[in-house]
């Protein structure tokens, strides 16, 4: 029924693959070399889980379905110090689709999630993987990193951050519950390297998350230790 439903209004992420806290699950297969792939088969109103891990570049899955039953595919990015993406999978009515995940880029491991909402059989489905070689121009930083000095720190750090190209940025930070407890920089930035100063004087000691996202879309994460 959760992978049906896949409300991600339902706290906790029990109906809906989205947000930073993903509820336990243990992965079908798990891959560490590529090109991959193999075929499989998952019970109506259940969901099977492939771990891609050690990824030199962006995942690209093939994914081809029974053409009588109905699927949800969704591949989520993980990692201990960067916000938790998610993407879902267009598929056509033969329940076949392809998707690059660009933004997985530099991520510890991905998460394929393949979820059977035919409401009556089991369903029969197979997929590829290969990683897509990302390389940026000599000289040009393939993503906008975050990082912060001093770290831990009292009563203040920088974080600093480098853009590619020129781009709307917004720099939050967030307490260990995702909640926003500051907002740093909303507004548009040159290309280079820019420095910005947060000094939390109505903050207690404890682990924080600076969040940078570029053009609407959250593109690095980065641990910060406040200690009093």
């Amino acid at each position: 029924m959760a992978n049906f439903l896949d409300d991600t209004t339902v706290p906790d992420g029990q109906y809906g693959y989205d947000g930073d806290t993903l509820p336990p699950f243990n992965p079908w297969r798990t891959h560490m070399s590529y090109p991959a792939g193999t075929s499989g088969s998952v019970q109506n109103w259940a969901a099977e889980y492939v771990r891609l891990v050690d990824m030199a570049g962006a995942p690209r899955v093939d994914f081809d379905g029974a053409d009588t039953r109905e699927f949800r595919v969704s591949l989520m990015a993980l990692d201990p110090v960067r916000p938790t993406l998610v993407r879902l999978m267009d598929l056509d009515a033969a329940n076949d689709g392809t998707l690059t995940f660009t933004e997985a880029l530099g991520y510890e491991e991905v998460i394929l999630a393949v979820a059977n909402v035919y409401p009556s059989a089991s369903a029969t489905y197979s997929y590829t993987v290969d990683m897509i070689p990302t390389d940026a121009p000599a000289g040009a930083a393939a993503l906008p990193r975050l990082a912060a000095h001093p770290n831990p720190f009292n009563p203040a750090t920088a974080i600093s951050f480098s853009l590619a190209a020129p781009g709307a940025v917004r720099l939050s930070v967030h307490d260990a519950r995702g909640r926003e407890v500051a907002l740093l920089r909303e507004a548009e930035f040159t290309a280079g390297t820019h420095q910005v100063a947060w000094r939390p004087e109505d903050l207690a000691s404890g682990l924080y998350l600076a969040r940078l996202a570029v053009d609407g879309r959250v593109r690095d994460a980065t641990k910060l230790v406040l200690v009093k």
